[in-house]
């Protein structure tokens, strides 16, 4: 709910979905113009990216990085070839306009405790009218692991 608050306050036309655990790299951050260069004829779409798992608490933070490895980068580039990926929350960058006017960027249920992210990409596709949710591999962010 807090992205979905902080929305009307983005300036510009695209929103990247960002937790507090999460940094850039400067190298990344270069490529911001070919990132925003994905919108170009058709920026009816989410841009989805693999993000960069850090952890300094031992073996464990390690396994759990891991595991989030696993499903925030491997699993979603296999949805995405399979035409089934939906907003996984972050680092995915968005059009504004369009997450506004499906009612934001994430909803939380009380009945199904799933990721509250995932809606914005059902009701992104659901939508229609040439709305396409992509996987890119070549911009990522950094995600700390904690216990």
């Amino acid at each position: 709910d807090n992205q979905n608050h902080a929305i009307i306050f983005a300036r510009g036309m695209f929103i990247q979905a960002i937790d507090a655990n999460q940094g850039g790299y400067l190298e990344q951050m270069l490529l911001l113009p070919c990132v925003l260069g994905e919108f170009r004829g058709n920026s009816k779409k989410i841009v989805g990216f693999p993000e960069h798992i850090t952890s300094d608490i031992g073996t464990i933070g390690d396994f759990a990085a891991g595991s989030e490895v696993a499903f925030g980068t491997i699993l979603q580039r296999s949805y995405a070839v399979l035409g089934g990926r939906m907003h996984y929350g972050h680092p995915d960058m968005m059009n504004r306009v369009y997450m506004i006017q499906q009612g934001g960027v994430s909803k939380a249920t009380k009945t199904v405790n799933l990721s509250e992210d995932i809606f914005a990409g059902m009701d992104f596709t659901l939508r229609g009218n040439g709305r396409t949710i992509q996987h890119s591999e070549y911009f990522h962010v950094s995600k700390g692991r904690d216990m």
